[in-house]
């Protein structure tokens, strides 16, 4: 992938052990959708460091890689087929488990033997997969420790307005993935306190 500026990449802290860091991804054009600035995340639960749909900053983004480093992740999670950005890079630079959906599309498959997960998995650090209801493989994952679940893009806030993904979904399908969602929001049994962290866009609460 062509790296992005330096001038262009974003590093926030959301909440004690969980950062991400944002820039523009590289293959994004007008007219797709999504918002050129993508986010992607890193959390430390329970003794790991889980670093989430990771798009690899350049070299010169020295903080980025310092605190990557400083912690180096333990596994790295792939959220949904298209998001396969960087993630056999951060494998094979920090020898870290890779873990992701069970498919992908034919032009854009990691190298990367990925351990399947599914709503429901628990992964390390205790972070548990969730079904967004949309039946395409993407898995948003709660972060216990933090009160937080990470979307790929199911959910968006483009100018922190929260929005779901529905483009081409029929009425009773657009009706499933709401139901889906009142349920990822009692993640935890309760979620007052939550934050939320998506790949376009920024994090909310």
């Amino acid at each position: 992938m062509k790296p992005a500026p330096q001038s262009q990449v974003e590093l926030r802290d959301v909440a004690p052990g969980l950062w991400i860091w944002r820039l523009e991804h590289p293959h994004w054009k007008p007219g797709q959708g999504w918002e050129p600035i993508v986010a992607s995340t890193c959390v430390e639960s329970r003794g790991e460091t889980l670093v989430l749909d990771p798009l690899a900053p350049p070299e010169s983004a020295v903080e980025v890689w310092k605190r990557l480093d400083a912690r180096p992740p333990t596994a790295v999670v792939v959220l949904k087929p298209d998001h396969v950005r960087d993630v056999d890079l951060f494998v094979r630079r920090y020898g870290a488990r890779g873990f992701g959906p069970r498919l992908f599309f034919r032009e854009d498959i990691p190298k990367t033997d990925l351990k399947f997960i599914e709503p429901g998995s628990q992964l390390p650090g205790g972070l548990v997969a969730l079904y967004d209801g949309r039946g395409r493989n993407e898995t948003p994952l709660w972060l216990p420790e933090q009160r937080t679940i990470v979307f790929a893009d199911a959910l968006t806030a483009p100018g922190g307005e929260l929005r779901a993904a529905h483009r081409g979904y029929t009425r009773h399908e657009y009706r499933r993935r709401w139901m889906a969602m009142a349920r990822i929001g009692g993640a935890g049994q309760s979620n007052k306190g939550c934050s939320t962290v998506f790949s376009p866009g920024s994090p909310m609460q």
